[in-house]
């Protein structure tokens, strides 16, 4: 078993099974638990399991929606790819079936539209599940649902085929039939998993005596249909049974048209049965604006970018809601300078190697206005001051200019600031924008105040450092900014 992959490591295993082995992991820079999928050693060597576990990653990728779990960049080490993925605090609706835990019809109901929330998204980019079942569902402990592995999940255009993929038992007619498959098979995988959640059994396990034919023969005979839910547990609305039963007609065209359809149709149902529906959009709307607060706050690109689909997704169930409204404009602020620190970032480290070292003080610098507490930043700071202290003599005089800035340091200790400005401006009239010669001034307080620097007329290029700096809202490590300063 791997104890590390990529950047993640103390990997733990948490499941296996079909294509890929799951661990827990942490990353060895960003705080939390992540989930780490990787493909299983019996298939790293099968180029078509390859091709289809890459597959996964990029659809993954490319779906991204609060009702489907969210993942981070793929990778692969040593031939061995892998899939990193946010960790989610809750359980399966296996589990839940599984613990015979009560729970009235209309969670289960929420439930069931926020996963077709999800499909939406899914179906909108082209992309059907095909293993809808109740392991492939998770609710977290705060009652939001995830749609997680799309292993086998069919993509429009993708060529792609596999003989009976899925789960036999939560198939659709088609499916079994190897017939052609659209989003409509995902709406009757759910019609399963709905059914046995209000009515505690499978709709289609009827002969315990012929196990085969509950999938293969049930599912696919068309002169087969479950009884009503309600037959089963009086407490299901008549008109939740039809909605239910609709999704599991055998023939396609008779189902929901689409995921949009049918939620529309529970949503309408939930609203005439429990009152007043805006009532339970606002819970749900305030609880994902809550945890799009929560990501904003760590600041960071990819936190951000989910953070934005949370209040996209807000929106969506309550266009014109103001304080969604305010948190878009307040993330997309962040996210705007997140971009600008990552750029900043990249340009700093090619800085660094081609060994421009004023160049990526001033990009660094910059990046750090935006973002001091970011630990690539601070490493490539400690980095970079490394290099400068050890920065070879760039010209005939260099000690002469070393005596120079320890004359007027003392100087400056003694009080005798004037006497260290006037060292300071014939240094830096000899050499614009000289670091050492800045860092010296800095620290010698030869400015007017602590958020002062000194920055000549006739200084050019410590000008133009000072005004990119100023421009991103701050500037350098000591928080100074621009001013022309005469004695």
């Amino acid at each position: 078993m791997p104890n590390r992959i990529g950047r993640y490591i103390n990997l733990n295993p948490l499941s296996g099974g079909g294509m890929g082995q799951v661990f827990l992991a942490e990353h060895e820079l960003l705080p939390g638990t992540f989930v780490v999928k990787l493909l299983q050693p019996s298939m790293q060597a099968d180029p078509q399991a390859i091709e289809r576990f890459k597959r996964e990653c990029l659809i993954m990728m490319r779906i991204q929606h609060p009702n489907i779990v969210h993942c981070l960049e793929p990778g692969e080490e040593n031939g061995v790819w892998y899939l990193p993925m946010q960790f989610i605090r809750g359980t399966t609706l296996q589990d839940r079936i599984e613990s015979d835990e009560k729970v009235d019809w209309k969670e289960k109901v929420s439930w069931a539209i926020q996963v077709l929330s999800g499909l939406e998204e899914a179906h909108g980019a082209g992309v059907v599940h095909r293993d809808l079942k109740p392991s492939n569902i998770m609710v977290t402990d705060k009652g939001i649902v995830k749609i997680v592995d799309f292993g086998i999940a069919h993509e429009a255009g993708s060529g792609m085929t596999r003989v009976n993929p899925g789960t036999r038992e939560y198939m659709a007619p088609e499916q079994l039939g190897n017939r052609t498959i659209d989003p409509r098979t995902d709406l009757f995988s759910l019609g399963i998993v709905l059914y046995l959640l209000l009515a505690g059994r499978h709709p289609f396990k009827t002969r315990k005596d012929q196990p085969d034919y509950e999938t293969d023969g049930a599912i696919a005979d068309p002169a087969v249909s479950p009884p009503p839910p309600g037959d089963l547990d009086p407490s299901v609305p008549p008109a939740l049974g039809e909605i239910v039963l609709r999704a599991l007609m055998k023939d396609p065209e008779k189902r929901f048209a689409s995921a949009q359809e049918m939620r529309l149709a529970l949503e309408n149902l939930r609203s005439a049965t429990q009152g007043s529906l805006e009532d339970v959009r606002l819970k749900f709307v305030v609880d994902l604006l809550d945890r799009a607060t929560r990501l904003a706050d760590l600041g960071g690109l990819e936190s951000l970018i989910e953070a934005e689909r949370f209040v996209d997704e807000a929106l969506r169930l309550m266009e014109g809601y103001q304080p969604a409204i305010l948190l878009k404009d307040q993330i997309a602020g962040k996210r705007s300078d997140a971009e600008r620190v990552e750029l900043l970032l990249d340009k700093t480290r090619h800085a660094l190697e081609a060994g421009q070292l004023k160049e990526a003080r001033s990009c660094l610098d910059l990046a750090l206005s935006l973002r001091p507490t970011d630990s690539r930043l601070r490493m490539l700071q400690e980095e970079l001051k490394t290099r400068l202290h050890e920065r070879p003599p760039v010209a005939e005089g260099e000690g002469t200019l070393q005596k120079k800035i320890a004359e007027a340091l003392a100087l400056a200790q003694k009080g005798d600031r004037a006497g260290a400005h006037k060292i300071f401006a014939a240094l830096l009239a000899e050499a614009p924008g000289d670091l050492w010669v800045l860092d010296a001034a800095h620290a010698a307080g030869v400015a007017t105040g602590p958020h002062r620097l000194v920055v000549w007329a006739d200084d050019e290029g410590g000008r133009e450092w000072a005004a990119r700096a100023v421009a991103a809202g701050s500037a350098l490590p000591s928080k100074t900014l621009m001013e022309t300063w005469d004695a």
